[in-house]
């Protein structure tokens, strides 16, 4: 038990809950074994002897003289530093330095050390260090990131990176003016159009902005559109992504790109009877991922070797614009070296995880990786022109965007994290926790819990990177978008972590720190002028929600959940102005599709109850939910009680009633209101089933109508009233 004692203190260093509460309000511990796994993948060594832990770990405290991160807000006047002093420098004059990011400015001052407020005092191998407060004066320092060093004798003892976060996040001057926006939410490779090669692209986007903007919308929003794995076009998921820093070439529209149309090769592909092939892809009803993946990856490979010759050879602007873009030898070569390697072991060895590669190839600076990617830098640089294309085709999205005048234009998405198997976490393992899953803990539909395949940020590790790894994801994401979704917000605070081979009932919080994670994040918004969306649902810490109002960051209002105390769904009027409301998500039924069962009739189909009576109590409910509905829109004055009872005798909902819902949440406070593309085509089937994977046609099904026939006058109709409502 002696030993136990100071696991328990490290995990409280570490942020490790040591409880929590399930939803039936249950006490849970957590077990000794968990802490252990847990700190172990954070980089705790020596815990099979505990104390010495420990003291290792209290030792690399007191030897760093000052964190490499410090984040506070602009309105400070001052802040307070800790500083680790070995009693070699105790009286002898230090020097700090300020430098401002922008301007580089700089302020300093000297002080002794032991003229300053003592805190406490240690002695570690035989050497005393104590812990003294340095006050800085900040009030000279603009949001941004500030270098801070303390020299001794003019050289340079220590440094840390000082993040000054604007009070609130950024707003558009639309919403600050009062204005009420709207717009579609979809998935981009569900859209159906008369040009697309089997799936939507970011040619589609356009269309769907040019439409929407015709018709007074404001914003677009779309899935997540980070990279994937290339060379594995069954890994389909977008919120399981290799990289958050990189796009998915699968939504470059290949007839936008300029070598389409001019490398004979394509127009060779295209005469031997490639159209009717084409023509197949598109009239499927799901996505074969397989086959659009093949044929696309073909037709840019010809792209490539025509650009080489007639672009890069012949040293166009173009061309010149490619070689600049990969001379940076950055992140970038990096990840397509990944997935270079990716492609070779999956190819050659059957391998689909780089935990699986050889042991030179597991790290990014091994000789054996150096000499890989000589060998391979046509293949490399391939892999490059991909990301370039993408980027060129999503800045000219965003062109697009401002020259309709869109309040926000894109909306994007970002997942709670990524696969452990991706480039990220290959490229920068050290701030990952390996061997941990992140998830939740169990439930009424989930009695074992859940783990959802992606592996946390390590808090520890992520402070001593000066949170660049987040820092870089957010500035990546928030780079063409005007607006952006940021998937489990709650992930800001704390995260449910499951070490492999346990239950997820065998898992714990691990908190990170919240102010500092918000304030970054407002930092970043502030300037990519990037309004924040938190997806807020479910059980969510009171702080979270009265974080994210500090911090100026929406909530996130899905319909279905916006009820009052007595079942009724609330008016209009109770909705917060400082949100996004939508009726329904990717992960729920349509409004079609809860209005007839739909969902509840799969769950059942496919064996998901864990017991007839909660199926039971679901069917009870969503009774309760098509009466409630009903109601809502008799009290707002848009249908009358007979024609209230005669919608619920209807099994199934048409255009009509479509409009009456909208119209209804039209009226409300929130400041942004999205229409699921979905639900505008009267669409019973959801995108993703939770809970399943081979059971169900998750992120593959495609809308059933064109983005051409949202020019049908019903549809029309809905949304110019829409619009009328909204001004």
């Amino acid at each position: 038990m002696e030993k136990n004692k100071f696991i328990d203190l490290l995990s409280k260093y570490a942020g490790i809950s040591e409880s929590y509460h399930d939803i039936w309000g249950n006490l849970h511990y957590t077990d000794i074994k968990t802490k252990k796994a847990i700190l172990n993948s954070m980089g705790i060594k020596n815990l099979e002897s505990p104390e010495e832990a420990l003291k290792d770990y209290q030792k690399n405290q007191w030897v760093q003289i000052i964190p490499q991160v410090f984040v506070f807000k602009e309105d400070a006047n001052e802040i307070k530093l800790r500083l680790n002093i070995p009693d070699k420098w105790l009286k002898f004059r230090l020097n700090w330095i300020i430098e401002a990011e922008k301007s580089g400015n700089k302020t300093e001052a000297d002080f002794i050390p032991e003229n300053l407020k003592e805190l406490e005092s240690i002695t570690i191998g035989g050497v005393l260090y104590k812990a003294y407060e340095l006050s800085l004066d900040v009030r000279n320092l603009i949001f941004g990131y500030h270098k801070f060093y303390l020299n001794f004798s003019g050289s340079i003892i220590a440094e840390m990176t000082l993040i000054c976060t604007p009070l609130k996040a950024y707003k558009p001057d639309s919403i600050n003016n009062g204005q009420k926006l709207w717009g579609p939410a979809l998935q981009i490779y569900s859209l159906r159009s008369s040009r697309n090669f089997g799936i939507g692209d970011f040619a589609d986007i356009k269309k769907i902005m040019e439409i929407f903007a015709g018709l007074g919308g404001s914003i677009v929003g779309i899935n997540p559109i980070n990279a994937l794995f290339p060379a594995n076009p069954y890994h389909i998921s977008p919120y399981s992504p290799s990289s958050r820093n990189f796009l998915n070439y699968i939504y470059l529209a290949l007839d936008e790109i300029e070598e389409f149309h001019e490398a004979p090769s394509i127009k060779t592909m295209f005469e031997e009877d490639l159209n009717s092939k084409i023509e197949k892809l598109k009239q499927l009803d799901y996505i074969s991922y397989n086959e659009v993946g093949k044929f696309k990856f073909s037709v840019l490979e010809k792209i490539w070797e025509y650009f080489k010759e007639n672009k890069i050879k012949q040293k166009t602007e173009r061309g010149a614009d490619f070689i600049f873009f990969i001379n940076e030898k950055g992140k970038n070569f990096y990840f397509a070296l990944f997935n270079v390697l990716w492609e070779y072991f999956h190819k050659n060895q059957n391998i689909c995880c780089w935990s699986d590669w050889p042991e030179d190839f597991k790290d990014k600076n091994s000789e054996a990786v150096k000499k890989f990617a000589n060998e391979n830098i046509d293949r490399i640089n391939f892999y490059q022109f991909l990301e370039w294309l993408c980027i060129q085709q999503l800045q000219i999205v965003g062109n697009k965007s401002l020259e309709l005048g869109l309040n926000i234009g894109l909306y994007g998405d970002l997942p709670v994290s990524v696969d452990p198997n991706g480039f990220d976490v290959w490229f920068e393992k050290d701030v990952y926790a390996g061997g941990i899953g992140i998830g939740a803990p169990p439930d009424d539909f989930n009695l074992k819990g859940q783990n959802w395949g992606l592996i946390p940020f390590n808090p520890l590790k992520l402070k001593e990177y000066k949170y660049e790894p987040f820092i870089s994801i957010l500035r990546y994401n928030m780079k063409y978008v005007g607006a952006i979704r940021i998937d489990h917000i709650m992930s800001l605070m704390r995260l449910f972590w499951i070490p492999n081979g346990m239950k997820c009932s065998d898992g714990a919080y691990v908190n990170y720190i919240l102010d500092d994670m918000m304030g970054i994040l407002a930092l970043e918004s502030q300037r990519n002028m990037t309004l924040l969306i938190g997806e807020d649902l479910g059980t969510v810490p009171d702080i979270v929600r009265e974080k994210m109002h500090e911090w100026g960051i929406f909530s996130y209002k899905v319909m279905y959940f916006q009820k009052n105390h007595d079942g009724s769904f609330k008016s209009p009027d109770q909705y917060e102005p400082d949100s996004l409301l939508t009726v329904s998500t990717h992960d729920l039924p349509t409004l079609k599709g809860f209005w007839n069962f739909r969902d509840i009739e799969i769950r059942t189909l496919l064996d998901l109850f864990p017991n007839d009576e909660i199926r039971r109590k679901q069917i009870e409910t969503r009774e309760n939910d098509r009466k409630a509905l009903s109601y809502l829109l008799m009290i707002n004055g848009l249908i009358t009680e007979h024609q209230a009872i005669d919608i619920l005798s209807k099994k199934d909902i048409d255009i009509n009633f479509l409009r009456l819902i909208y119209f209804c949440l039209a009226k409300s406070k929130s400041f942004i209101l999205m229409l699921q593309l979905e639900d505008i085509m009267l669409e019973s089937e959801q995108i993703n089933l939770p809970g399943t994977v081979k059971t169900y046609p998750n992120w593959s099904r495609k809308y059933t109508k064109r983005i051409e026939d949202l020019n049908d006058n019903g549809i029309r109709e809905l949304l110019e009233r829409i619009n009328e409502i909204r001004k």
